[in-house]
């Protein structure tokens, strides 16, 4: 939903004249930001697998990444075909030659340098608040309760098709609590498996094999043949091969979390079509999470998203 550009008109302001007239002064203005509006449809959503549920997911709180902290005034528009070429003039003066054809499109001075040719983290922290590539898991915001949404006004962020998913896309990291039904614990005495539904007796890292909670790498082995080292402290890309995904408490919650590029709009042919993912200016996104089909990772590791689909596990509805 376009905002359009917006003209005002600045206050009334009535001078000691001998006219005693009344001055107006009109002014006509490009809107710089957009707006994002997000919520969660329910508070806690449940993970299920054969009908059976293994947990619920209550998504907490959530951080906006990528987002410029420069912005500006001008209509700056450019040729480019396909969006795979970089027009010869230079920043800030590069506006598009009116007499070629034109894409019509506004794009964010940043665009030229949203590219994976451009691995320059000195540079992308000047010019993003929270950049992907050097994220920190500090200043999330709390996610509003069901039926209600919190909003942002934010920057341009645009970027080259074959950008768009690769860490340079504006995005929103969501973090979640995990509260599995239980977590299968080793009883040495029995030599065996229980099933143990207290939280407290749960320990500090808890893995997910199978649709299944486990309370170390012991049980995860006993239960699938797998051999892997107990003693080894493992991250989520190395247990990812064997199909495991870890959950660690921190704050009262075994956490989770979820990484979600924001879609600006959809292509009808090319799932990766120009403009597919980022944020454009003049614009209302109004998003809500409405599901989750899986756990996240345990810790935001910054990396590149080299698949057509990396907003998994987590279902989120944009209008």
């Amino acid at each position: 939903m376009p905002f359009g550009t917006l003209s005002t008109t600045s206050p009334t302001y009535t001078t000691e004249s001998a006219s005693k007239q009344a001055s107006t002064t009109s002014l006509q203005s490009e809107r710089a930001v957009a707006k994002l509006q997000i919520g969660v449809s329910q508070n806690a959503f449940q993970l299920k697998h054969d009908g059976r549920k293994y947990a619920d997911i209550n998504i907490t709180n959530y951080k906006l990444v990528n987002m410029n902290k420069q912005y500006y005034l001008f209509q700056h528009k450019a040729y480019l075909p396909d969006f795979n070429e970089t027009p010869s003039f230079v920043l800030p003066d590069n506006f598009s030659d009116y007499q070629e054809e034109d894409d019509e499109y506004v794009v964010d001075p940043l665009f030229y340098k949203n590219t994976p040719n451009t691995i320059d983290a000195a540079f992308f922290n000047k010019y993003y608040k929270s950049w992907f590539g050097t994220f920190n898991t500090s200043d999330f915001a709390s996610m509003p309760s069901a039926d209600n949404h919190g909003y942002a006004y934010i920057l341009e962020n645009t970027s080259y098709k074959t950008s768009q998913k690769n860490g340079y896309s504006p995005g929103i990291v969501f973090k979640a609590a995990v509260n599995p039904v239980f977590v299968y614990l080793y009883d040495a005495q029995q030599r065996t498996l229980k099933e143990e539904n207290r939280p407290e007796y749960w320990p500090k890292t808890i893995y997910l094999y199978n649709y299944n909670f486990y309370g170390s790498i012991q049980t995860v082995n006993i239960a699938s043949g797998l051999t892997l080292d107990e003693l080894e402290t493992y991250t989520d890309a190395q247990l990812k091969p064997y199909g495991i995904k870890q959950c660690k408490f921190n704050m009262g919650a075994y956490e989770t979390y979820y990484t979600y590029w924001i879609h600006h709009r959809s292509h009808p042919t090319d799932p990766m079509g120009t403009m597919e993912y980022g944020i454009v200016r003049n614009n209302f996104y109004k998003m809500l999470v409405t599901g989750n089909n899986g756990v996240g990772n345990s810790v935001i590791t910054p990396a590149v998203m080299r698949d057509n689909y990396p907003n998994s596990y987590v279902d989120v509805v944009v209008k």
